[in-house]
């Protein structure tokens, strides 16, 4: 769904609240991610040279290319591409630089191309089917939670079916449930939904979170309150239930992206993209109504006069 329809959803709704929040946090998980090729594809993502490993989360697909969520690069401040992915886990990582991105014509898709080659011995297939039901691998980085800075999180989760909610226009979002305790939290945006072994979808959302200390049947009643919506909160949302956006719609442009064949829009929003009103540079955005809240699970940064 394109962004004014998303505000237009969330007026109707009776909420568009921008929370900022205390810094990226990594899937919340009791388990980490064995040392195998799948896992070994799950990078993490410093946005803009201005950011911090654990922005956001990606997946390699090809030497040089990181398939993430559109709002991590459109939530980031100014339009040049810069930053850095970082490959590996424990103490044997690697920082790659960043040096351009594309967005997708529809979904929250976006490529992330590195300056060298990540140097993997493999590299994640993208999913050609888009998938409603059935079990998955979820995967989340950042600079700290479960993974304790370097060591991935990964969870089990069932897909749920098909979410109302999406960024973007294009295929509906895939709905999905951890398992075992599990919950997204802040800065796994973009990381993958694995389904036998191809990546099927990214993090767009999260659904009714759970604030720390929150009562958990009315996960807004001991919420926090924010008096100055540019000082950080002191709470991290967390959720069992997130949106993923599938990428199986979007496969015929990352294959043509990655052979060179990007489309003149794609390569004009790469190089001058312009945040939604939607994304704003703000660190989160809660759409509420009176069954569901969508946490955008990214951490931004206000832009600078704003």
């Amino acid at each position: 769904m394109h962004s004014s329809r998303i505000l237009t959803t969330a007026a109707l709704l009776g909420l568009l609240a921008l929370v900022p929040a205390t810094g990226a946090q990594a899937l919340k998980s009791p388990h980490l991610a064995p040392d195998n090729a799948e896992a070994a594809t799950v990078v993490s993502e410093k946005i803009t040279d201005q950011g911090q490993f654990g922005d956001c989360t990606g997946t390699a697909i090809a030497p040089q290319w990181v398939l993430t969520a559109r709002h991590c690069i459109e939530g980031a401040e100014g339009a040049k591409a810069s930053g850095a992915v970082r490959v590996g886990n424990g103490d044997n990582t690697r920082e790659i630089p960043i040096d351009r991105w594309e967005v997708a014509p529809g979904g929250d898709i976006a490529l992330i191309h590195t300056a060298q080659s990540m140097k993997l011995s493999r590299y994640t297939e993208v999913d050609d089917e888009l998938r409603y039901s059935g079990e998955a691998t979820a995967y989340g980085w950042s600079a700290s939670g479960s993974g304790k800075g370097k060591q991935l999180p990964m969870a089990k989760a069932i897909i749920t079916g098909k979410s109302e909610y999406n960024l973007y226009e294009g295929a509906a979002g895939v709905t999905t449930q951890l398992e075992e305790g599990a919950a997204i939290q802040s800065g796994d945006s973009g990381g993958p939904l694995f389904h036998n072994g191809k990546v099927t979808a990214v993090v767009t959302a999260s659904i009714n979170p759970v604030a720390d200390g929150a009562n958990e049947s009315n996960p807004q009643e001991e919420t926090p309150q924010q008096e100055d919506a540019t000082e950080a909160t002191s709470w991290t949302a967390k959720t069992r239930d997130a949106v993923y956006s599938p990428v199986a719609d979007q496969k015929g442009w990352i294959d043509k992206t990655i052979a060179g064949q990007s489309t003149d829009s794609s390569a004009q929003a790469s190089s001058a993209i312009n945040p939604s009103p939607f994304i704003a540079g703000a660190a989160v955005v809660v759409l509420g109504g009176a069954a569901v809240t969508a946490w955008v699970l990214h951490r931004g940064r206000r832009r600078s006069g704003e």
